[in-house]
């Protein structure tokens, strides 16, 4: 930045590309108040971050690598389904739920070979009960994650008679894992606003920034929205808008 003016981005190892205008896809904490380090915000901004929960619907998520299909009984013509319980699973940091969200992958998804599936199980979860587990006691994080994964499993075990003795690899995702992998605050995705949520659906939240010109974001932390779809759509409408002030013709 010069003089409250994007002008470019310095890399890792120093070396500065320079630009007309700077667009961040990056995550919307970070970007703000980490590489920008907070200053160019504003009241609807810094309520929205200051507002983020810490727990996430999906921040507990286990991968199972099983021998043989996916049961019909349980996904039917669909490849996700959502179990209810009778009494709550405790996963951890004071969250109970009644239920959990799970995704078939089936060889007809190109993911794997045939006779081989995977179930991607979704849980809620506490990032400060993963982070400061993961930080204090890096074999007892792991522990965890394999004793709340055995949790899950045997949760769900009814619907899925045999299950445990069809699985050939497990792997399991927390929200600091998330974190590590994406950049994202906490390893979440946008969520929506808590206020001003009308106009910030209508407008985006940080489309721009004030007081900091020639840059712009795009993505689900510029829109406050959540999908693949949103982050191509703010990508697709700032292009157009650009190619509108410069007056040129915008093609998709």
């Amino acid at each position: 930045m010069e003089d409250d003016r994007a002008v470019g981005v310095r890399l890792e190892d120093g070396s500065e590309h320079r630009a007309d205008r700077v667009i961040s896809a990056a995550d919307g904490h970070s970007t703000i108040y980490g590489m920008l380090g907070g200053r160019y915000t504003n009241e609807m901004i810094e309520q929205y971050y200051s507002e983020a929960g810490d727990s996430s619907p999906f921040g507990f998520v286990a991968f199972l690598g099983m021998d043989g299909g996916l049961p019909a009984e349980v996904f039917g013509d669909s490849h996700a389904v959502t179990l209810l319980f009778d009494d709550p699973l405790d996963l951890g940091g004071g969250i109970e739920q009644v239920s959990i969200h799970i995704v078939g992958y089936g060889p007809e998804s190109g993911l794997m070979p045939e006779g081989k599936s995977v179930l991607k199980i979704e849980a809620q979860a506490s990032y400060p009960y993963w982070k400061i587990l993961r930080d204090s006691d890096r074999s007892a994080y792991n522990e965890e994650k394999r004793r709340m994964a055995g949790v899950i499993i045997e949760k769900i075990s009814p619907w899925f008679p045999g299950l445990e003795g069809r699985i050939e690899v497990m792997d399991v995702s927390t929200p600091p894992t998330a974190e590590r992998f994406t950049g994202c605050r906490f390893g979440w995705q946008a969520g929506p606003p808590k206020k001003n949520a009308a106009e910030i659906q209508r407008r985006g939240l940080s489309k721009t920034l004030p007081g900091l010109d020639r840059f712009h974001m795009v993505g689900q932390w510029a829109t406050a929205a959540l999908g693949v779809s949103s982050v191509a759509v703010s990508g697709r409408n700032f292009i157009r808008d650009l190619c509108k002030s410069q007056r040129k013709r915008f093609m998709s």
